[in-house]
């Protein structure tokens, strides 16, 4: 059920050439602005900080980059942080609710370490937290973190003769199945006492937890419709659920297709309740680069406190302090003329938009290009040899989900796509819960190669599934 240890992500791009990584989840080569995060570090550490606008009345001096950072963050940062995904927001919903205020960020050092700060943070394993749950198929490296912090699956218990308190929820094209949750949670109510969420004590442990990938899933594609979101935030209140939206994907939608997701889960949560049970776990690794190890969470300050008397935070400071300060001028619409003089391509910028956001527009339109060519081969040479899209065309994020035709199995897919130097990711490693009579599954990933490889590895695949139906 679990990948390999072994597979690390520090061997990613180190494949032959003639192989074609459909697994592989991060930006390509060709997407990522090392030039651009070259001049933000030259400038984030002149002498100079004219560059700021207004904030460099607070005098951001070089030398503050390289010491000890504020736990929750550069406030500096987590303003200019603040004011871009208020104007990134503003592009989906028009929604008071998807402003942000620096007060609801926490700057982090990525989504995977954050998800483990959460989790010992909030709950606590075979005691106040009763379950963790999950979509059914999801992101395969959270199942490491979530058994690092002290909680069994379904496999490990049968291995063990533990009793499993990680569950998976099913999910179709509108995203996780809330009246299932309903009806689980209802089942798990009458053996523990029910009450909303009270985060006023001193260390709030939330009874359940809800780890979820709302937007642009991975591994599905899919995204929670409007209507499951709203619900979802009020069984949240209602059965004290934390729930920790993997967010990573949010702003990756393809604009060329309409893919604008709706109000993000942690608005909803603002909006309806009073929004102390969502955690907007987010990161740059998709947005600028994976090396910058620099992310950031948005919840209601009152969960922000908690996590600030974590003991590591206390010891070392805010993390991922450096890598945020060299950040900082990509943030800042004020920093964009300064950037400019070493970049003269970074041009036809929105009025008050920073060069951040033009990179991200950039990747948008890239991705959406790398979509369509995946998916022209897809209904090309697949479907008609029956794959199935069965939770439709994701109009965003990075994967799609195949289901495999009925007379071939997973194993050996897998095994021959291998032998023709295509990675395919096994439906099999990313479930909580196997149905042995379900379909087998497969998730290809459109982010890493362009568009030509993409068509090329889906051809492979179409004739591995040739020989294998004679």
């Amino acid at each position: 059920m679990f990948p390999s240890k072994s597979r690390g992500h520090t061997q990613t791009g180190r494949r032959p050439s003639t192989t074609i990584d459909l697994i592989l989840g991060a930006p390509g080569p060709d997407l990522l602005p090392t030039r651009l995060i070259q001049a933000s570090t030259q400038l984030a550490l002149s002498d100079d900080s004219t560059w700021a606008g207004q904030k460099s009345d607070d005098e951001i001096i070089p030398t503050e980059a390289l010491l000890y950072g504020p736990m929750e963050g550069d406030v500096t940062v987590r303003e200019a942080l603040a004011d871009l995904l208020s104007r990134e927001s503003r592009l989906t919903s028009s929604s008071s609710f998807a402003t942000v205020d620096p007060s609801h960020i926490m700057l982090t050092s990525g989504a995977s370490t954050t998800l483990a700060l959460l989790l010992s943070t909030f709950t606590q394993a075979k005691g106040i937290t009763k379950r963790v749950f999950t979509s059914n198929a999801t992101y395969f490296c959270a199942f490491g973190i979530i058994r690092d912090a002290g909680y069994t699956f379904p496999a490990d218990a049968e291995a063990t003769g533990q009793t499993a308190d990680v569950e998976g929820i099913s999910e179709d094209a509108e995203g996780i199945d809330v009246d299932a949750l309903e009806e689980r949670l209802s089942q798990l109510d009458s053996e523990y006492l029910s009450g909303a969420a009270d985060i006023s004590q001193d260390r709030k442990r939330f009874r359940y937890a809800l780890y979820l990938v709302p937007t642009f899933s991975n591994p599905t594609g899919t995204v929670l419709s409007a209507a499951r979101r709203e619900k979802l935030v009020k069984l949240a209140a209602k059965h004290d659920i934390l729930v920790i939206c993997d967010d990573v994907y949010e702003y990756l939608y393809d604009p060329s297709v309409g893919g604008l997701p709706p109000l993000r889960l942690v608005a909803v949560d603002r909006a309806v309740s009073e929004g102390k049970n969502v955690i907007s776990n987010c990161t740059f690794s998709k947005l600028l680069a994976p090396g910058t190890r620099l992310g950031w969470i948005e919840c209601h300050p009152q969960l922000i406190t908690q996590l600030l008397k974590n003991g590591a935070l206390f010891s070392g400071g805010g993390f991922a302090h450096l890598s945020s300060r060299l950040v900082l001028p990509l943030l800042l619409p004020s920093a964009l003329p300064y950037l400019q003089k070493d970049l003269p391509a970074l041009t036809d910028i929105k009025v008050g938009h920073s060069a951040l956001e033009h990179h991200i527009d950039q990747i948008r339109r890239a991705y959406g290009r790398r979509r369509a060519a995946l998916f022209e081969a897809i209904r090309e040479n697949l479907l008609p040899l029956g794959f199935n899209l069965s939770l439709g065309e994701p109009l965003g994020g990075y994967f799609v989900w195949l289901e495999l035709p009925n007379d071939i199995s997973e194993k050996n897919f897998v095994r021959e796509c291998a032998k023709v130097e295509v990675i395919v990711g096994p439906g099999s490693n990313f479930v909580v819960s196997r149905d042995e009579g379900g379909k087998a599954t497969i998730r290809l990933c459109w982010a890493w190669h362009k568009e030509d490889r993409l068509k090329e590895g889906v051809q492979r695949i179409g004739k591995i599934v040739h020989s294998l139906q004679r």
